[in-house]
């Protein structure tokens, strides 16, 4: 039968035993831990970066639309302007050059009214485009 001194150091030996294996559980618990937090902060970091990437790209998608539709305008009061231009050569020839040249004022009018809403759908526009870049 064993005595207590030798219960006593089984005991003992028994306890350092699971003190060891609950040390290195808490080690192992704490590596764990640190590889999460590391592996959040970096897809966090992800994030942001995607993110900073995806409003560079909105913002570039934005300006190029609006350089787009600056030349679709310009090109179209460019068109207008030599329409104009070919209606006052034709009405020089023509008989009716006073009916035809208050025809031609009332256009030039209604193209100014049509480029000043132009002017404004575009400046509306833009600052829509900002108002959504500031958004994001």
């Amino acid at each position: 039968m064993p005595d207590s001194l030798e219960i006593r150091s089984l005991k003992e030996e028994v306890m350092q035993h699971f003190e060891d294996d609950r040390r290195l559980r808490n080690i192992r618990f704490n590596e764990i831990y640190n590889l999460i937090e590391q592996n959040k902060a970096m897809q966090t970091e992800l994030i942001t970066q995607q993110f900073d990437s995806q409003k560079a790209l909105m913002k570039a998608i934005v300006n190029k639309e609006t350089a787009e539709r600056m030349l679709a305008d310009e090109e179209l009061q460019n068109q207008l302007t030599q329409g104009l231009r070919k209606l006052k050569v034709e009405m020089r020839n023509n008989e009716e050059i006073n009916a035809l040249s208050d025809k031609q004022h009332e256009l030039e009018n209604k193209i100014d009214a049509t480029y000043d809403a132009l002017t404004m759908k575009f400046k509306n526009s833009q600052v829509e485009n900002e108002a959504l870049i500031d958004e994001l």
